[in-house]
């Protein structure tokens, strides 16, 4: 395993100074001692300075996080600025027809499903906390085997959700999950949980 070493020392305590060149080398480490973290819940993953480990999930995007104490900031672009991941700031995605999502997937930004629109989860679809799925009239949500997770859900008069083949949605503790009269709920075997 290669890596960094960052030394905080005392200057005064020092009668002369030497430095390290090259790389630090370790015969008692891999990657897979590598700590992978996303504090802030933004849906990038820090994992120190360096290449991103080879033993990581797929879901796990490519760039690290450039601040993983902020949940409106990602990864850095080319000039190394914070990029913006804000969903208040980002355009939200319209589904106008069916979408379905098989691989695992990580959305910023807030997801409209229209009239007409229906989105399937196949899989495992993260969301950001500030992030919400907005079900309109006529709209669909099937969550068929699939989990929804960090979510916050709005139902309009009209739309509906469905979960089925041990779908599961996990919202937010600090939302609680509502629909609306005149929406439509059908679980045939599903969760819906707090996280």
């Amino acid at each position: 395993m290669e890596g960094y070493s960052y030394v905080v020392i005392n200057w005064s305590d020092l009668y002369c100074t030497n430095s390290l060149s090259g790389k630090i080398v370790t015969q008692s480490h891999s990657d897979d001692n590598i700590f992978v973290s996303d504090e802030d819940g933004d849906g990038f993953y820090f994992w120190g300075l360096g290449e991103r480990p080879l033993n990581l999930p797929g879901y796990i995007p490519l760039d690290p996080d450039g601040d993983d104490n902020n949940l409106d900031y990602g990864p850095l672009d080319s000039f190394g600025n914070l990029q913006v991941i804000n969903p208040e700031i980002l355009e939200e995605i319209i589904i106008r027809d069916t979408q379905i999502l098989e691989e695992s997937q990580y959305y910023h930004q807030n997801i409209v499903i229209s009239n007409g629109g229906c989105l399937v989860i196949k899989n495992m679809l993260l969301m950001h906390p500030k992030a919400a799925i907005t079900i309109m009239n006529g709209g669909k949500l099937i969550v068929d085997s699939g989990l929804i997770s960090h979510v916050q859900i709005i139902t309009k008069e009209g739309g509906s959700i469905e979960l089925k083949n041990n779908g599961k949605i996990d919202y937010l503790n600090s939302n609680e999950f509502e629909v609306v009269k005149g929406a439509k709920l059908k679980v045939s075997h599903g969760e819906i949980s707090n996280k």
